[in-house]
Order: structure tokens, then sequence, then C-alpha cells
């Protein structure tokens, strides 16, 4: 069994793991990822801030406001999707002004993650 990890060997790996979900959050469809790998990445970010107790903060690396098309080219997913999410309000976009929305980065992972878990739980199609 090894030992526990040092406060030192914790904040290393957390530091790691912020790295890594940087280098994930670039994983985009208009990077030149397929539709897979970006939803793949924004999945592994979920994993590595739930793994390492990381909570995006207002100023901190991972909740940024993006804007609808900025989701686009996180997600892959088209405008008509998005809208639809929005509309049954699974996706919270704020208002920033009164023509422009956003939406947190932390609330589009986890609505990523649920649709992940979601896509695992449905039964696969004869």
């Amino acid at each position: 069994m090894s030992a526990p990890a040092t406060d030192h060997q914790l904040t290393k790996q957390r530091e790691r793991a912020k790295t890594a979900i940087k280098a994930l959050l670039l994983k985009t469809v208009s990077r030149g990822c397929t539709d897979d790998e970006a939803l793949a990445a924004a999945a592994k970010v979920q994993e590595l801030l739930l793994q390492y107790d990381l909570t995006p903060a207002p100023s901190g690396f991972t909740d940024r406001i993006l804007s609808p098309a900025e989701v686009m080219e996180v997600t892959g997913l088209g405008r008509s999707t998005i809208e639809r999410a929005r509309k049954d309000r699974e996706l919270e976009f704020i208002q920033l002004t009164p023509r422009r929305v956003g939406l947190r980065m932390s609330d589009l992972q986890r609505w990523l993650a649920s649709r992940e878990l979601a896509a695992l739980k449905a039964p696969e199609a004869a």
C-alpha cells in the first residue's frame, strides 16, 4: 500500500491537472478535431475537475463566459442543437447585455458530462 500523498504532491498533481485541462479545452472541431474527439476532451475535463476537486471560480481558469458561437466551436454541435438545449433549459445562458448572452464554461462541462452519462445509460439500438 502506498503512503498518502503529501500536500506538496497534491499541489503538483492539481497543477498538472490544470495544465491538462487547458490543453483539452483547445481540442475543438475548429482546430481540426473530430466531433468525437472534442466531446471526449470535454468529458475528460469534467473527469479531471471532479478527480482533483477543482471547482471553477468566476476568475478561475475554466469558468470563462462563452458566446453561443464559442459553445458551438467547443462542442462541435450546431446552432439548432444549442438553441434547443437553451429553450429546454438544459443550458442556462446568462444575459450579459440586452442583446448578448453567454454560458459559463463550467455549466457547459456539466451539461456535456450529463449527456455522456445519459448516452451510457441509454439502451443500444438493435
